[in-house]
């Protein structure tokens, strides 16, 4: 996943999230890595999920079984991860 695009992503799915593109970037990373232990074994299917390059997303855009371009599998695990976040500030 190219994190330069990563601020994009949260832009067009999450128009309420509020942050600079740098503090997209550094959650991205902390994504990435949610991402790579999640998908570790099947790195095959983690390439279609993560991919966020621009034609990508413009070449999907209004493609059936696609959010906004991105795979929707993208979004779900966004929102795990969140969850997961949220819940390792609450035990803080």
């Amino acid at each position: 996943m190219d994190l330069n695009y990563f601020p994009h992503f949260i832009r067009k799915n999450f128009p309420e999230v509020p942050g600079t593109n740098e503090q997209f970037i550094e959650i991205g990373k902390e994504f990435k890595a949610y991402l790579l232990e999640t998908y570790k074994g099947k790195e095959d299917k983690l390439e279609k999920v993560w991919d966020i390059s621009p034609m990508n997303v413009i070449k999907n855009d209004g493609a059936p079984f696609r959010v906004n371009g991105y795979e929707p599998a993208l979004l779900v695990h966004w929102s795990l991860f969140i969850e997961k976040m949220q819940k390792e500030i609450d035990l803080q």
